[in-house]
């Protein structure tokens, strides 16, 4: 099933964010992170990531969080709504920044 595990199911951003959210609420802290991507990426709400980014931090078992959460300090609200409107994203690019 290795690498073929993609094909058993249609890509669902809305089912992908209800799940992470279930593991989140059970303590989860790695679908902290990803929801806090998701944010990020997908529905470009930079308040939401650094919060999600916040919660996974503050676990301190997810050390990826941390650096996504310097990210989204690092570009700043101003930066982060500059990059979105000068530079549309095409499916899931962006100039090299993106929280996983």
């Amino acid at each position: 099933m290795n690498g073929k595990f993609h094909k058993l199911t249609k890509k669902s951003l809305e089912k992908a964010k209800e799940l992470y959210q279930e593991a989140a609420g059970k303590g989860c802290t790695l679908a902290m992170n990803y929801l806090g991507s998701l944010a990020f990426n997908q529905e470009k709400d930079l308040q939401s990531a650094i919060h999600f980014f916040w919660k996974a931090v503050d676990s301190k078992k997810c050390p990826r969080a941390l650096n996504n959460l310097a990210i989204c300090y690092e570009l700043g609200s101003e930066e982060y709504a500059k990059l979105f409107k000068e530079q549309p994203l095409q499916g899931d690019e962006m100039t090299g920044l993106k929280p996983v």
